[in-house]
């Protein structure tokens, strides 16, 4: 399994949120986050509705850019983190998933 581009800011209770695009072998596609401090385990933020498959789309050398996209900001209002992960909405679109983590 692997974790992609992941994105790491901090809360202003001093825990890390870290997001991140994971898939393998156990691992179906999804954006996975992990949040606090020590040892972190990480938690489905969501899951991939289906495979992206780009060879619908022609190209001569397909390629699943998954992953590319995640960002994590800590909010200046109240001190928690904005997270947002790219996944697969369906076969030949990308869709993107926003999350407040405190």
């Amino acid at each position: 399994d692997s974790f992609s581009v992941p994105a790491v800011s901090v809360t202003s209770y001093r825990n890390v949120v870290v997001v991140a695009a994971a898939a393998g072998v156990t691992q179906p596609p999804a954006v996975i986050y992990a949040s606090g401090s020590g040892a972190l385990g990480t938690s489905l933020l969501k899951a991939d509705a289906s495979s992206l498959d780009n060879t619908e789309r022609g190209e001569e050398h397909p390629r699943n850019r998954y992953g590319d996209f995640q960002s994590a900001a800590r909010d200046p209002i109240d001190g928690s983190v904005w997270v947002i992960g790219e996944y697969a909405k369906t076969t030949t679109a990308w869709g993107t998933w926003i999350a407040q983590l405190r």
